[in-house]
């Protein structure tokens, strides 16, 4: 379905303008700026969607009346009727039998496709732009899982950042070797020492022992030659103590073997209490470098973790993005975009050649507008006839209208020349 006929009246700058357009060929609105070009493709938007414009009356009148007739010959034609004043906006649709249509504006909200949607001015955008509108065009909605990409982005900087840093002071950290030193036990070492102690006491007190029972043979000796009356008596006092003095013996011999360990022991205990502090601290320092190394080991791998975790939810949305964008309908096969912009057969937009970028951008609009197949062109002015060709064929090869709005100061042999709010020349012909 198309515009087959256009009435305005009392809109903007325009008095009384009719456009009959003809199946098949491009509306081409030509003028200087301000001569009433836009006034029409404004009427034709307010009348369809009661949107896109403020002040719509003409100085001087009280309302603006913009009637349309819808229909391609084969399906079913309508007339809509906008009637604007101080009031408010007043609609009226009816059937070719004169029947009136109810919810009127429903039923043309459900029919006008995407009319800002303009071929033209997306071949002129960027590559994200173009990304974005054509994201639009196809019905696709990733503001969610963008959203959602834009805040593990951000997390995963962060993250990175840490585990960057924590890397480098695992790295930097002393690594524990085998701990050399170990840690003296002081407590130990006092209670080794009074034992030492006591032991050389037990030696001293039988080497006193040996020394008095020495003195006592020597005077019994003395008391042997004085006295040989008591020989017997003395003889075996001496064997006893004779055997005394062996077991003495023995005992000094055993005593003195535990003295030397035992003075040898003392000290080395000596030299580690002497050196328990160093010692000690040495240790101490083995302990602290190991747990650091632990912890900032700890500290690293969690980052690296964490990453992790963070580029496979990165990669799950980028997956399920392109997904989305694998399932839409384009309106071209081979086309695709992501958000540095639009390629087609993987090559990007920018260097298509300039007839695939009109099909491309032409056949956007096409998929956009599928019920009342309006294409608008708001800045026609670069288009010259080849390209113009191309889009007017590409148009009616589909069963689509196309309004297209150009600065020109002078008429020309094609289209609609506007000045002041009339229609003076069509296809060059000046009206009388």
């Amino acid at each position: 379905m198309t515009i087959t006929q256009l009435e305005i009246i009392g809109f903007k700058i325009i008095e009384v303008m009719t456009l009959d357009p003809v199946t098949g060929e491009p509306i081409i609105l030509t003028g200087d700026n301000a001569a009433g070009k836009s006034s029409i493709l404004d009427a034709l938007q307010i009348a369809l969607t009661n949107k896109g414009t403020d002040n719509p009356i003409k100085e001087g009148e009280d309302k603006a009346i913009i009637s349309l007739e819808m229909g391609d010959g084969e399906e079913e034609s309508f007339t809509v009727q906008r009637t604007i004043t101080d009031k408010g906006s007043y609609l009226n649709v009816t059937r070719e039998d004169g029947t009136k249509v109810p919810q009127a504006q429903k039923f043309l909200t459900a029919l006008v496709g995407n009319l800002t949607f303009d071929p033209e001015n997306f071949a002129r955008l960027k590559g994200k732009d173009q990304a974005e509108a054509l994201k639009a065009a196809a019905g696709i909605n990733t503001d969610e899982i963008d959203t959602e990409y834009k805040r593990q982005f951000e997390e995963r900087t962060v993250i990175n950042r840490l585990k960057s840093e924590a890397e480098k002071l695992y790295k930097a950290a002393p690594k524990p070797g085998p701990i050399k030193a170990k840690k003296v036990d002081l407590e130990a070492l006092f209670k080794e020492r009074e034992e030492i102690f006591q032991i050389l006491r037990d030696y001293n007190r039988v080497k006193d022992d040996a020394v008095n029972h020495a003195d006592e043979m020597a005077l019994t000796n003395t008391r042997l030659k004085a006295a040989r009356e008591v020989v017997a008596e003395l003889t075996e006092k001496q064997e006893k103590q004779q055997s005394m003095t062996t077991t003495i013996a023995q005992d000094l011999i055993q005593v003195g073997t535990k003295v030397e360990e035992s003075e040898d022991r003392a000290k080395e205990i000596v030299d580690l209490i002497e050196g328990a502090e160093e010692t000690n601290k040495q240790f101490a320092d083995q302990e602290r470098i190991a747990a650091d190394h632990t912890r900032l080991k700890s500290a690293y791998e969690h980052q690296v973790v964490g990453s992790r975790h963070i580029e496979k939810k990165i990669k799950e949305l980028v997956a399920e993005k392109e997904e989305m964008i694998r399932d839409a309908e384009l309106p071209i096969t081979g086309l695709t975009f992501d958000e540095g912009g639009v390629y087609y057969e993987g090559i990007a937009f920018k260097d298509l050649n300039t007839a695939k970028k009109i099909r491309i951008c032409v056949m956007i609009a096409i998929k956009q507008n599928p019920h009342l197949k309006i294409i608008i062109i708001k800045d026609g002015a670069l288009i010259n006839r080849a390209n113009l060709k191309l889009i007017t064929a590409i148009a009616a090869e589909h069963g689509h209208q196309v309004w297209i709005e150009k600065f020109q100061e002078d008429p020309s042999d094609q289209g609609l020349h506007i000045v002041d709010g009339y229609i003076s020349h069509v296809n060059g012909k000046q009206i009388a």
